[in-house]
């Protein structure tokens, strides 16, 4: 059964799965389940100044680091923000250590990318971006 990030905030202590940098091992077996059961293949997904539901190919949770080819799926568009967003599909990669929780989402600081990969929450992204409430997809990412 997967772990939620409110299970794994119960079961690790802040340090354990927030700071930088982090045991490799330990952020795995915390981190590479959120993975392995996503919503149709998606994350929520920001760099930068862009969020989107992207597409995920070729993911690898290897032991020491997290990877995948990503592209985007539909965009999360906000009030007042005009983010480019990439044309083609790209990579994204991380050892597992430099990986931390941060809110809802796991955060890799040093390659500035940051996932929402739990089912539920990309799957209610999707609903509101389709209903045209890009504000708040983006909002809810933060509660």
């Amino acid at each position: 059964m997967t772990m939620t990030i409110a299970e794994l905030k119960n079961k690790y202590t802040e340090a354990e799965i927030s700071s930088i940098p982090g045991d490799d091992a330990l952020r795995f077996e915390a981190f590479a389940p959120l993975f392995q059961n996503l919503h149709n293949n998606l994350l929520v997904y920001r760099e930068g100044r862009f969020y989107a539901i992207i597409t995920v190919t070729n993911l690898e949770l290897l032991p020491q680091r997290l990877s995948g080819k990503a592209e985007v799926f539909k965009k999360i568009d906000r009030t007042h923000r005009e983010p480019i967003y990439p044309e083609r599909p790209w990579r994204f990669s991380c050892n597992w250590g430099n990986l931390r929780l941060c809110n809802r989402g796991i955060n890799a600081p040093q390659v500035s990318f940051t996932v929402w990969p739990e089912s539920a929450l990309v799957a209610e992204v999707e609903r509101l971006v389709d209903a045209g409430k890009g504000d708040e997809a983006y909002e809810l990412l933060y509660k």
